[in-house]
């Protein structure tokens, strides 16, 4: 159990001095291989096992302090990380050979659009950015399309101004036919309201009933008288 457990010292020194080393100097044979200095700081562990203890005496090498390893933790090489994602676009490859030129390092190539952006770009260009006789050749096709229906619009106007009179003469036509047609409506009802004053003896409502029922039968004894009429040819 003894020689399994070992005391470790570790002596730490801030401002190193030609007085301590000569006083630590003769402890070194004491102490054994577990006595370690260092020039920054004291530290003292008891109960503690060596790496040989603990695999059963095998000849190894001391246990090593986690100081130790931060000790020597800045010698070690540092894994390179891989640069952003995008520091590896090609956008930003551009820019930084725009800035560097060959210093950059960056492949100028890369700088060319690939066979799609090629293609959009032609399919962008022809959409939005046409040639000079094309467009020269859309406008005279607009032009003409204008031109054509301005003609049409006057060859209608003109159809129209010509048709012009006959259609006045047909308009006051059928105004003066139904302003007739209205004054006959008009005498007729003074009429059968005179015929209903003298049979009745007195003026009737000519939207009362009676006066709705006596202005049919009226109007069926003409129709009769009519028919007859036409029987004998005296009307047409």
């Amino acid at each position: 159990m003894a020689a399994s457990i070992s005391t470790k010292i570790f002596i730490l020194v801030s401002r190193p001095s030609a007085a301590i080393v000569p006083r630590i100097t003769p402890l070194t044979p004491l102490l054994g291989e577990n006595f370690v200095f260092r020039i920054c700081g004291v530290r003292f562990c008891s109960n503690f096992k060596t790496k040989a203890a603990v695999t059963n005496g095998q000849t190894d090498t001391d246990f090593v302090d986690g100081h130790d390893l931060s000790d020597h933790a800045d010698e070690q090489p540092r894994v390179q990380e891989p640069p952003p994602i995008w520091k590896m676009t090609r956008r930003y490859l551009a820019k930084q050979y725009a800035k560097q030129g060959k210093a950059s390092g960056v492949d100028p190539s890369i700088m060319w659009p690939t066979q799609t952006e090629l293609e959009n770009i032609i399919k962008d260009e022809e959409e939005w950015c046409p040639s000079l006789q094309q467009m020269q050749s859309e406008i005279a096709e607009e032009n003409h399309a204008i031109e054509l229906k301005r003609k049409k619009r006057e060859q209608l106007i003109a159809a129209n101004m010509a048709k012009m009179p006959r259609m006045l003469a047909e308009h006051r036509k059928k105004m003066t036919e139904k302003e007739a047609l209205a004054q006959e409506q008009i005498a007729k009802r003074n009429r059968l309201l005179e015929e209903a004053k003298e049979k009745l003896g007195y003026a009737i409502d000519p939207r009362s009933t009676r006066f709705q029922k006596m202005v049919q039968e009226i109007e069926k004894e003409e129709r009769k008288k009519k028919k007859e009429l036409k029987k004998k040819g005296i009307i047409v």
